[in-house]
């Protein structure tokens, strides 16, 4: 080095992050049941978090290859995730329609999608039991007729 030039400090910090353990912390719990699919996509279209699925992370839905059409038709629906800041839809996947809905977290100017989705017929199956417990609660609690105000008109 020349005499007198000045020596410069940089300082360089980091962090390391483990994903799978913030997904497993604050995503999973998201899925109450079975049914229910919780998964996480980067702004970019990699996918970060799938736990059914786990030979799925890390993947792109831009670079796909014959192992993605096994189950999926075509990537529509998450390039439509990407496109907006929340997401209500639906998709088929092999036989199942499936419900889905998505919402964007950032942190620190880091942009990704959680994704939850769940299969049409598990929602209907729970309607018509929730229809079948109100006509059960109906004919269980029916008022009787002698239990109705009458309609008699005072004088």
């Amino acid at each position: 080095e020349k005499e007198g030039s000045e020596k410069k400090m940089t300082r360089i910090s980091g962090a390391v992050i483990n994903l799978n353990q913030l997904f497993e912390r604050f995503v999973k719990p998201i899925m109450a049941g079975e049914k229910l699919s919780a998964w996480v996509m980067s702004s970019k279209g990699s996918i970060l978090y799938l736990p059914h699925h786990q030979q799925m992370v890390n993947k792109s839905i831009f670079k796909t290859d014959n192992t993605c059409f096994k189950c999926h038709k075509n990537f529509s629906m998450e390039r439509q995730i990407l496109e907006s800041r929340q997401f209500k839809g639906s998709y088929r996947i092999k036989r199942r329609v499936m419900l889905v809905s998505s919402s964007t977290a950032e942190l620190h100017g880091i942009s990704f999608k959680v994704i939850t989705s769940t299969p049409l017929v598990a929602i209907a199956t729970r309607a018509r039991l929730s229809y079948l417990y109100i006509i059960i609660l109906f004919f269980y609690f029916k008022p009787s007729s002698a239990s109705l105000p009458s309609h008699e008109h005072l004088t």
